[in-house]
């Protein structure tokens, strides 16, 4: 897989809270890959309770913003995906169930299941995808982790 520096920066109000463990910071900024897509390197910037994305500097519209529950920022996955490259024909939503297919790499996903299955192993989340308003929302690290690792 190419290679290509990958950034998630999440910030806002709720995300201040987090200035005990991240002294003086306005957000919480992530190298978290190394990616291309083409040609083009790609940085992502998410921010909390923002409908929109920054990709490689193009701000990019979300019907749903990133949100923190219980401790995590969720992220829609269809717009990480796209983030990161992955076109909505790689995309496949079933009965609960979501998998992301670009190229080499194969992420499994299903609602209310801590379990996520890339390229066919398994591993345990600490959390579950949901549905919010229609949309999939699972914490950016567990795709981007996955990412990394292929």
């Amino acid at each position: 897989m190419p290679t290509g520096p990958v950034n998630i920066e999440l910030a806002g109000t709720a995300i201040n809270q987090t200035d005990a463990l991240f002294p003086g910071s306005e957000g919480i900024k992530w190298h978290i890959a190394d990616v291309v897509d083409g040609t083009n390197k790609i940085n992502t910037v998410f921010t909390v309770n923002s409908n929109v994305f920054i990709k490689n500097g193009v701000i990019v519209q979300m019907d749903v913003a990133p949100y923190i529950s219980d401790g995590r920022v969720f992220v829609p996955v269809r717009y990480l995906a796209n983030s990161l490259g992955v076109t909505n024909d790689e995309l496949d939503f079933n009965n609960n169930q979501v998998i992301i297919n670009k190229g080499h790499i194969n992420i499994e996903l299903e609602i209310d299941n801590k379990v996520i299955k890339v390229n066919g192993q398994e591993s345990m989340m600490d959390v579950s995808p949901v549905i919010l308003d229609g949309r999939t929302m699972l914490p950016a690290r567990y795709i981007t982790e996955a990412w990394v690792e292929l």
